[in-house]
């Protein structure tokens, strides 16, 4: 715990202030919101102290020279977005802390008592974020479904391409060689 804890000073101390460079054309604008989500994904309302704020920030799904959208793909990508800005002094002039989640697949929720307790012991002198990866939470979901090709059809391709191997099908693949 010690080692997230000096990991997030770390950031801190290295941490420029981006949320004024921050286009906020693509943001749809901070709104109340709790400080924990439930298991289910949902924000609690009501009842619940909504000490932080949320957002969901328009990302583009392809950079320029990285890759390209295809044409029948939404170019962008949600990303949601967590924060507990500074209680202390002003928030836009406070230094600001990213927690990021570091496994495939997972989302900020498991980080939001971290985010807390680290708002809390630096004396909510800084703004520190949680957001869920593209892909993740409360993100867009990243889902790509390739092309159905069976057996038989990986087995054509081959043999278009590398026509020696027929030898080896016939060989080892004996009575599916007709198909082929």
């Amino acid at each position: 715990m010690q080692l997230r804890y000096a990991v997030a000073i770390a950031l801190m101390t290295m941490s420029v202030s981006s949320t004024n460079v921050t286009s906020m054309n693509n943001l749809n604008g901070w709104y109340p919101c709790s400080e924990h989500t439930f298991s289910n994904g949902e924000i609690p309302t009501g009842s619940v102290a909504q000490d932080a704020e949320c957002a969901v920030y328009s990302a583009p799904l392809c950079y320029p020279g990285i890759c390209e959208t295809p044409e029948d793909v939404n170019p962008n990508v949600d990303i949601f977005v967590k924060r507990l800005p500074a209680s202390v002094g002003n928030p836009g002039a406070a230094s600001n802390v990213w927690l990021l989640q570091g496994g495939p697949g997972a989302s900020s929720t498991g980080l939001e008592g971290l985010m807390v307790a680290l708002h809390s012991k630096l004396e909510g002198a800084v703004n520190v974020y949680l957001m869920d990866h593209r892909g993740t939470g409360r993100s867009t979901l990243l889902d790509y479904k390739p092309p159905l090709l069976g057996p038989l059809s990986v087995l054509k391709l081959i043999r278009r391409k590398y026509p020696s191997a027929r030898k080896t099908f016939k060989s080892n693949m004996g009575t599916l060689l007709p198909f082929l």
